[in-house]
């Protein structure tokens, strides 16, 4: 994806294009996945961490001053939902 669209997704997702979020959600889905599977090594709850990714990007996206870096801020939000996940699961016996 172009710099000039994803800026462009990110704006229109900003002002509550539910549209251009999904967008984004389409093109990054795979990347926030791939994030979080490394850190929690279990498929099934790598997608739901991933959903929780996203949903809380839906409800911040608005807070993020520069569109330009929404890749990275939504690899930030990834890791650390990924770390309380982590930290929060039960113990193994």
């Amino acid at each position: 994806m172009e710099d000039t669209q994803l800026i462009t997704l990110v704006q229109l997702a900003q002002s509550g294009d539910r549209e251009a979020f999904g967008e984004l959600v389409r093109e990054f889905e795979s990347t926030v996945f791939a994030i979080v599977l490394r850190r929690l090594r279990n498929r099934a709850e790598a997608s739901e961490v991933t959903q929780e990714v996203f949903l809380r990007a839906l409800r911040k996206i608005d807070q993020l001053r520069e569109p330009e870096k929404f890749i990275g801020w939504l690899k930030r939000i990834a890791v650390r939902l990924s770390i309380n996940r982590a930290v929060r699961r039960p113990k193994e016996v």
